[in-house]
This record gives structure tokens, C-alpha cells and sequence, in this order.
């Protein structure tokens, strides 16, 4: 698992690219996995304020599945939400059912100054 602060400009669109790695730090090919994406205000919200997942929602597509790279794309759509701090994690559940989490931190929303 590893962690990672994120920093968004309200209402911008924004790209990450995702490099899966085991606890060994072997990435994992995903190929048959799925990986989710999830914004909440906190841990203890029962709510996603934003929620992406490969392949069944879009937002997640994998670049190089075999070297375990995925992408995420965040639309404006997704990030017109209210300046603040958030949770995110992103999540893979491999062919199996198991779930790991695999990246987990801050989401701060910034304000904007074009609007």
C-alpha cells in the first residue's frame, strides 16, 4: 500500500496514471482485476462523492494491464464539488473476490479562479 496527497483545482479535469505493485513492489499484472476509485468527505461517510471503476463505470481504463498501469480520468463534472479536504483510496478485487487497497489519502479540492 502506499499513499498519495491529492490536489484538484475545482472543476478541473485531471489525469493520473496508476502503477499497481504487490508488497514486494512487483507490479501486478490486472489484467481480470477491477479497480475502483472513491472519494468520500470522510471515512465515516456512507456516501461517494465521487466513484470510478474499471470496467463496469468510466474513468478507469487500463494502459497496461500486464504491468499493472491503469488510468484515471477525473472529468469536471466530477470535480465541481465543494472546496475541502476529502478521503480517497483506490481499490483492486482480483479475479477471485480479493479486495486490496493499494493507494489511500487526502483529496483537497482548491478553489478556482476562472470559472
Amino acid at each position: 500500500m502506499s499513499d498519495k496527497s491529492l490536489t484538484i483545482r475545482r472543476a478541473d479535469d485531471k489525469v493520473y496514471d496508476i502503477e499497481i505493485k504487490d508488497a514486494d513492489g512487483v507490479v501486478v499484472d490486472i489484467n481480470y482485476y477491477t479497480v475502483k476509485f472513491t472519494v468520500r468527505k470522510n471515512y465515516n461517510d456512507s456516501t461517494a462523492i465521487i466513484f470510478k471503476s474499471s470496467p463496469t463505470v468510466s474513468g478507469i481504463s487500463f494502459i497496461d494491464a500486464i504491468n499493472g498501469k491503469a488510468r484515471l480520468t477525473l472529468r469536471s463534472a466530477d470535480t465541481s464539488i465543494d472546496i475541502g479536504k476529502y478521503v480517497y483510496d483506490v481499490e483492486i478485487t482480483d479475479s477471485s473476490g480479493r479486495k486490496t487497497t493499494v493507494i489511500y489519502d487526502n483529496l483537497r479540492i482548491v478553489p478556482d479562479v476562472t470559472r
